[in-house]
């Protein structure tokens, strides 16, 4: 990872744009559907998800909430807990630059 500079890494490694190059390439039929997507976490529609779900964000890792049961999330916490995660640089914040891949 630290030599190769293979544009095609950091398409695989977003978990939103890796699902285009999947569907190019397989078909969607291979694809886990994608419920929702978005930028703002205030503008999630959770009237409109299903009782259990996965909230991700498309870079790092661990940026990840599984939700067993909507009824009893906080979702003022979970907003902040994505906010906090969308403003970081994966890359930069945490691993000093080495996993470029991670755009954002």
């Amino acid at each position: 990872m630290l030599n190769d500079r293979n544009p095609l890494l950091t398409v695989v490694n977003d978990k939103l744009a890796v699902r285009d190059y999947v569907a190019a390439r397989v078909g969607s039929d291979y694809l886990i559907p994608l419920l929702w997507s978005g930028e703002k976490p205030a503008e999630i529609p959770y009237d409109l998800l299903p009782a259990k779900f996965a909230l991700k964000a498309t870079h790092g890792c661990e940026y990840n909430i599984l939700v067993q049961d909507k009824t009893k999330i906080d979702r003022q916490r979970i907003k902040r807990t994505l906010e906090k995660w969308l403003s970081e640089n994966y890359c930069e914040d945490f691993l000093i630059g080495i996993e470029w891949v991670t755009r954002i």
